[in-house]
C-alpha cells in the first residue's frame, strides 16, 4: 500500500495504525545513507522465519517505509532497493507482511515508482475539510478558541497537522496566564 498527500495530512499516522496488529519494522529518513541497516531489515523479511516453518503459528510481518521520497532525492542506492522489494509483491516469503509506504503526491509521478503493484491511496484534503478536522482537534483538546484565533490556526498550518499541534500549542500558551 502506498500512502502519498502533503506533509503532515496523517500519512505515518495512518500507516501506523494499519499495520498495528503485526510485527512491524520501520525504514524512515534517520536510515539515509545507512544501507546496511536497511538491507537488514529487508533481508529478514524476506527470510522465512524459523519459528513459522516449525510452527501452526502465522504472524503477520509489517513494514513501514516513512518518507520514500526523501530516499529518492537523498539515497538512491536504498530508494531502489525498497522499490525492488516492493515490486516482488506479496510472493514468497512476503505473503504473510504488510507494506506500507507513505510519500508525497509529487513522488506518485516517478515512471518507476507508479508502476509498483500496489494500492495507491491519495490523502489530499480539501480547505473545507481541514477547517473541520482543525475545529474538531481544538474541541478534543478541550481548548476554547475564539473564531478568529482557529482561522489564523487554519491559515498558517497551511493544511500541515504537525504545524497545527505547533501552532496549537503556542497559541495555549500565549493565552494563559503567567
Amino acid at each position: 500500500m502506498i500512502l502519498y498527500g502533503p506533509l503532515g495530512c496523517g500519512k505515518t499516522t495512518l500507516g501506523r495504525y494499519i499495520l498495528k496488529e503485526t510485527q512491524v519494522s520501520i525504514i524512515d529518513a534517520t536510515m539515509i545513507r545507512d544501507h546496511s541497516a536497511v538491507s537488514t531489515i529487508i533481508g529478514n523479511l524476506t527470510k522465512q522465519n524459523i519459528t513459522q516453518m516449525f510452527h501452526e503459528v502465522r504472524t503477520m510481518r509489517g513494514l513501514l517505509v516513512d518518507d520514500i521520497h526523501i530516499f529518492y532525492k537523498e539515497d538512491r542506492k536504498t530508494y531502489s532497493l525498497i522499490t525492488e522489494l516492493m515490486m516482488k509483491g506479496r510472493t514468497g516469503n512476503l505473503k504473510n507482511t504488510r507494506i506500507v509506504i507513505t510519500c508525497v503526491s509529487s513522488l506518485m509521478h516517478q515512471r518507476k515508482f507508479q508502476s509498483i503493484p500496489a494500492v495507491k491511496i491519495s490523502l489530499e484534503r480539501t480547505k473545507t475539510s481541514y477547517y473541520r478536522l482543525v475545529r474538531s482537534y481544538v474541541k478534543d483538546k478541550g481548548y476554547s478558541l475564539k473564531s478568529e484565533q482557529l482561522d489564523s490556526l487554519v491559515y498558517h498550518s497551511r493544511l500541515n497537522l504537525h504545524k497545527l499541534g505547533e501552532l496549537i500549542e503556542g497559541q495555549v500558551m500565549s493565552d494563559s496566564p503567567s
